[in-house]
């Protein structure tokens, strides 16, 4: 049988990983969203910026998709 000991210092080890590894997806999405809101500024990105019905208050393919529940 395990000695309860070890299994809580194996589960304190991974908990430490998976701290870890949250952080770094943290700075991984931070990173994302700001290279995606720099794109947003830069004309020749195509599709970075909203369409002409976006700007005036349409809906997005992904505004109907939402409420198409998909």
């Amino acid at each position: 049988m395990e000695d309860p000991g070890d299994r809580l210092d194996e589960l304190e080890a991974e908990a430490d990983r998976l701290e870890k590894r949250s952080e770094e997806v943290g700075e991984q999405a931070d990173r994302a969203e700001g290279d995606w809101e720099a794109k947003k500024q830069d004309d020749s990105v195509p599709g970075a910026q909203p369409s002409e019905a976006e700007r005036d208050g349409g809906s997005t393919t992904a505004d109907a998709a939402d409420a198409a529940g998909q």
